[in-house]
């Protein structure tokens, strides 16, 4: 094979093998932003060029790097179109990976990587006005873990942020993706249902009451943990706040405290009438 030849087929295949598995990723990865996609397509036609160009190489014995031929011309037309497009594309998504970790840094508590607590109410209040106004049911689980200063007094608090972490993990195995949880403040953990009756709610309770109990830590195999929760469901009046169903649901969580801990207590309203049931 000609030195001109090789030159063409080794420069083609290499800069093939450099792009290839980035140019896959940036196709096949479900998460990829569209704009990404879209620069991973011009990338794709490129390496398609360059593996026609190859094989041209290969078997055209005329040819040479400084050629001219229809191949080459588009593999070098491509090229510049990546630089007129690609370039300020990457910049275009490194703008938007910035606010989206901006974003996340706003609306995530740190330690446990729950939503924070303003996050939350932004977002379930939206969602509960939405409710209130087609008289639809909802379900607010307000979660505490028991004897939390002991664990840190008995432990150290780096063993109680782990706690803290392990149970915000378990609530979110436990809810729904419809669903919205959040690090309340301290040891407190809020979750919301929507549409969501009170059956329903006190499963979703349940899991979490029972998984808590079960969660053993490899730092201190012999530690366990127990939470008491207040449940507090039904279709809320157009009187009723968001924060009055939060306060409600921490009302019959203090209940459980009261009952003795590691339990759950149930409030449900219909039509503005309360009643309330342990379980």
């Amino acid at each position: 094979m000609p030195l001109g030849n090789i030159r063409i087929v080794t420069s083609s295949l290499g800069i093939f093998v450099i792009m290839i598995f980035p140019t896959i990723k940036m196709l096949i990865n479900k998460n990829t932003k569209t704009l990404i996609k879209s620069v991973g397509v011009l990338y794709g036609i490129f390496l398609l060029l360059l593996l026609i160009r190859a094989g041209y190489g290969m078997y055209n014995p005329h040819i040479s790097v400084l050629s001219t031929n229809l191949i080459s011309s588009m593999v070098f037309l491509v090229l510049f179109l990546q630089f007129l497009i690609a370039i300020p594309s990457y910049a275009v998504i490194l703008k938007d990976y910035a606010n989206e970790a901006l974003l996340l840094m706003a609306t995530t508590d740190n330690l446990t990587g729950a939503t924070n607590r303003h996050a939350f109410m932004g977002a379930s209040s939206a969602i509960y006005n939405n409710l209130k106004f087609f008289r639809t049911s909802v379900s607010i689980i307000f979660i505490d873990i028991d004897h939390f200063k002991q664990v840190n007094d008995t432990y150290g608090h780096a063993f109680g942020d782990i706690v803290l972490t392990r149970m915000a993990a378990i609530i979110d195995s436990c809810r729904r993706n419809s669903d919205l949880s959040c690090r309340y403040g301290g040891e407190e953990f809020l979750v919301m249902l929507p549409r969501t009756g009170c059956e329903a709610a006190e499963l979703v309770a349940r899991r979490i009451l029972n998984e808590a109990r079960a969660a053993r830590f490899a730092e201190h195999p012999e530690f366990s943990f127990t939470v008491s929760i207040g449940v507090f469901c039904g279709v809320p009046s157009s009187e009723q706040s968001f924060a009055a169903l939060i306060r409600a649901a921490d009302d019959a969580m203090y209940q459980a405290k009261h009952l003795g801990r590691d339990q759950i207590v149930v409030r449900s309203v219909v039509c503005d009438n309360d009643m309330a049931k342990s379980a």
